[in-house]
């Protein structure tokens, strides 16, 4: 009889254990989805322009229309109202060939900022207050506000200059 109790007592306990874990490991998925529910998406777009008084162009003026530009690198820096060093990447990615990038990150104000090697315009080379310099340049950038379990749309276009 005494064997009885022991052993259904720890069955018991085994069955409440193995509930407790199963409810914390749902308690845990809901969570990990709930941080992958949110960023910033858009399509990051490259503009030639020139100087409008260079007869060559005024004959045969070059494409002003957007194109995509695919293989740009974006960054997501942590923003901070009262420190504007901001260095610290939270999230990177490419624009795809369509120019369409994705970035997942957590709610919250940021800077994204997107910089492409064959682009020759570099917008800074430094964030404002930052005294080290970057590693990158920057050939466009915004602050951005992400909010709780959504995305948001911001786009870029680069203008950059044709040689004379």
């Amino acid at each position: 009889m005494m064997y009885r109790t022991i052993v259904l007592r720890s069955v018991v306990a085994i069955l409440f254990l193995c509930l407790v874990i199963t409810v914390s490991c749902y308690r845990h998925r809901i969570d990990v989805r709930h941080e992958f529910n949110q960023g910033v998406t858009g399509t990051v777009w490259l503009k030639s322009g020139y100087d409008g008084e260079d007869a060559q162009y005024a004959v045969d003026p070059p494409d002003l229309s957007l194109q995509p530009l695919a293989g740009a690198t974006l960054y997501l820096l942590r923003y901070s109202s009262n420190n504007l060093n901001s260095q610290e990447i939270v999230v990177t990615t490419q624009s795809d060939s369509l120019g369409r990038f994705r970035l997942i990150a957590l709610p919250g104000t940021y800077y994204l900022a997107v910089y492409m090697a064959t682009v020759s315009t570099s917008v800074i080379s430094y964030m404002l207050g930052d005294t080290i310099g970057l590693d990158f340049s920057i050939n466009a950038f915004t602050v951005v506000r992400i909010p709780n379990g959504r995305f948001i749309e911001e786009s870029f276009e680069i203008a950059e200059l044709l040689p004379q």
